[in-house]
Formats: structure tokens, sequence, C-alpha cells
């Protein structure tokens, strides 16, 4: 009949064609074709998903965190400390005038202060051994915001035009 011209994974066979042989050959390659065309499906699909992992981690690590955009745009001087995933410790630090610290706080959705009897003092004055240097928040007085549970805590103080935020989980 002929010669038939079959690629098989890369490999070019020429095989004399009868009816037989040649239907088999066409089934061979219509496999192979077909094994090709998913490993190529798997391919992109893998890369889509690396793809968009790595857009996503790229796109958090360059976007500021929800408490830094909360910040009035008064403010200068912004600086934001984070480490950790499901036990985290989250400062930040910036120079604001002190009319907008109450802004900040309800941008925050803060709204209790620190009571002078309250039980959970304590926490409010939470030291971080890892923070950086320029943390350095003032003891909680009665202007201080702040919201208690177990294994959790937040804050916000302000002192001398600077306003601290801390947010830490255990």
């Amino acid at each position: 009949m002929g010669n038939l011209l079959t690629v098989n994974l890369g490999v070019v066979d020429v095989v004399e064609c009868t009816e037989a042989s040649g239907l088999a050959a066409l089934e061979r390659s219509a496999e192979n074709r077909s094994i090709i065309e998913v490993k190529r499906g798997c391919l992109i699909a893998t890369l889509a998903v690396m793809g968009s992992i790595i857009a996503l981690v790229l796109f958090d690590w360059m976007m500021p965190s929800a408490q830094m955009r909360a910040l009035p745009k008064t403010a200068t001087d912004k600086q934001e400390y984070f480490q950790g995933f499901n036990d985290y410790v989250r400062l930040i630090k910036a120079s604001l005038p002190a009319e907008d610290y109450e802004k900040y706080a309800k941008n925050l959705g803060m709204t209790k202060r620190l009571g002078s009897g309250e039980l959970s003092r304590k926490y409010v004055n939470l030291g971080h051994g890892d923070a950086p240097e320029w943390w350095d928040p003032p003891r909680a007085d009665e202007t201080t915001y702040f919201e208690y549970e177990p294994e959790w805590v937040r804050f916000l103080k302000f002192r001398d035009g600077a306003v601290y935020y801390m947010d830490c989980s255990w």
C-alpha cells in the first residue's frame, strides 16, 4: 500500500503500510497524541496555579496591611513589624496628630478603653522580645484602646505625637 510516517514521542517511525498495520499505526499515533495533549494540559494547569500563588504572595508582600491602610492620611513615619502566622505579632508605630488618634481607633473598629480596674491590664503592657528598636510604646493609661480574649490581645496607645498599635495572638 505504501509507507506511513508516524511520530512516536519524538521518534519517527516509517511503517510499511498494509491495511492492518496502517490502522494499528494510526491508533498508536492517536494514543501518543492524546498522552502528549494530557501532559501539555497538566503542565499548563500547573504553571497557571504556580503563577497564581506567586502573584498572591507578591501582592501580599507588597500590599500594606489593613491596619496600615487604616491610618489617617495625616500619619507619617509609618513603621510596621509582622512575625508569625497562627501565632503572630503585628506592631505599628506612626507619627500622628493628637486629633486623629480617635479616628484611627474608629478605623480599626476599636471602641473599648482600658478601665483602671481591668483584670487583664497586665496584657496591655506586654513587651515583645523580638521587637525592633523603634518599638517603644508608653505604659497603658485611660486613653488606651484595648481588646482581649484568651490567647489574643490588641491595643492602641498614643504618646508625644506617636501612635502605637499591637495585635498579638499566641
